[in-house]
């Protein structure tokens, strides 16, 4: 009964060592200073704000009848906390108030999809 127990725990502590082993090979991917920064500034990019939220640029197109440049400029500007973008997005009250409907937008249209479907 002993070497039960005693099997069971050195199990136990081998998969703990094979699992510390295999995290510290995984550790290369760790993301960099150099990284983040190329991610952050990614993400502010116009082209791949167009290519990564496509619904909530179509949205806002609708609500606040703007080009795609004009609301993928509206996002990179609600995404830097800004108030105001660009003078379209001004006249309807700004870039949260545009995101804000253009999601309320996109929520009534696929919930009216789930309906029909």
């Amino acid at each position: 009964m002993v070497s039960k127990l005693h099997s069971e725990k050195s199990e136990k502590n081998d998969y703990r060592s094979k699992a510390k082993a295999a995290d510290k090979d995984t550790r290369g991917d760790q993301m960099t200073t150099k990284g983040a920064r190329s991610a952050f500034l990614r993400s502010y990019h116009i082209p791949s704000i167009l290519l990564h939220y496509p619904r909530l640029v179509r949205s806002m197109r609708r609500v606040a009848i703007l080009d795609e440049m004009a609301a993928a400029t509206c996002i990179r500007d609600l995404k830097a906390r800004r108030c105001w973008s660009s003078d379209a997005v001004d006249r309807c009250g700004g870039t949260h108030k545009v995101a804000t409907e253009a999601w309320k937008c996109r929520r009534a249209i696929s919930l009216r999809q789930g309906i029909v479907a």
